[in-house]
């Protein structure tokens, strides 16, 4: 058995370690620890705040009737899959997400091709964009 490497001390180490039990305290200490870190989840940062939480609750059931209402899709671009599955809001505005007459039932082949491949012109000859219903609270440079 070796004796402790830490100046003065004359106890045994402990297994294969240069220190004693009393000094290889420390080392102990921070294994426990690291392995504790290890199992900690990260923390769970939320989809919403809680304002667009309050926001989205009647958007929620709104697009559930919506959709049941309207299981066909109303884009009925090439890709099509003919069956609705979301909601394109064809009016950009905030003030308008709530407004039904601004809906459009859409599948999602049709949803991606409206929003990522079609320019503003061409969706507003399409009728997939329109301007702002409701008005009266948006800024003169955001109409």
């Amino acid at each position: 058995m070796k004796t402790c490497s830490f100046p003065g001390c004359e106890n045994y180490t402990e297994g294969r370690t240069e220190f004693c039990a009393s000094h290889n305290a420390h080392f102990r200490k921070e294994k426990r620890q690291a392995a504790k870190n290890a199992l900690k989840k990260p923390a769970r940062i939320p989809k919403f705040s809680e304002k667009k939480a309050t926001k989205i609750l009647p958007y929620a059931v709104m697009r559930r009737i919506y959709l049941k209402e309207n299981p066909v899709c109303e884009a009925n671009l090439n890709s099509c899959e003919t069956h609705s599955a979301e909601i394109h809001h064809k009016s950009m505005s905030d003030l308008d997400y709530l407004e039904v007459k601004t809906w459009m039932a859409v599948c999602r082949s049709c949803h991606n091709f409206i929003e990522q491949i079609m320019g503003a012109e061409e969706r507003r000859e399409r009728g997939f964009l329109i301007d702002p219903i409701n008005t009266k609270f948006i800024e003169p440079h955001k109409i």
